[in-house]
């Protein structure tokens, strides 16, 4: 809620949504990992480092002063994806089934997020944007 906030008010509070999201990112992989702890296959972070490469590709060129927090965010979004495949991986339960369907959700909010903020703003892009972040909410929350 801290994250959403931030990005609604008026001024430029970017960096504290950002601060935000990744705190609650945290929290997501915590509870991924109370079922089974740290991941053991090092292959399902492979399609979380290919999309955070090509994020990053992408925004880096465009983020200025924000370079550092968006690198640190994107490796928090590798880390959610990841963990959320393994615990498919341990578990198979509709739960985890959800968990890598909100870490997919995120990945694709927050992307359109970035490409807005950084690269090229629609305002067409607001309702994609939204509507993606709150499934992905949702299938998280759902997920723990």
């Amino acid at each position: 809620m801290a994250g959403d906030t931030y990005l609604m008010l008026p001024s430029d509070k970017f960096i504290n949504g950002l601060i935000s999201f990744f705190v609650a990112h945290l929290f997501y992989i915590a509870a991924f990992m109370s079922d089974g702890g740290i991941p053991r296959n090092i292959l399902f972070v492979i399609p979380g480092l290919l999309v955070g490469i090509i994020y990053l590709r992408v925004l880096l060129p465009k983020t200025g002063g924000m370079s550092i927090p968006v690198v640190f965010y994107t490796v928090v979004l590798v880390l959610l994806l990841w963990f959320s495949l393994e615990r498919i991986s341990y578990s198979g339960s509709e739960s985890s089934e959800l968990a890598l369907a909100g870490a997919i959700f995120f990945l694709i909010s927050d992307a359109i997020l970035g490409i807005n903020r950084f690269v090229k703003n629609s305002k067409g892009a607001q309702v994609t944007l939204l509507a993606s972040y709150y499934l992905a909410q949702l299938l998280l929350a759902s997920s723990v």
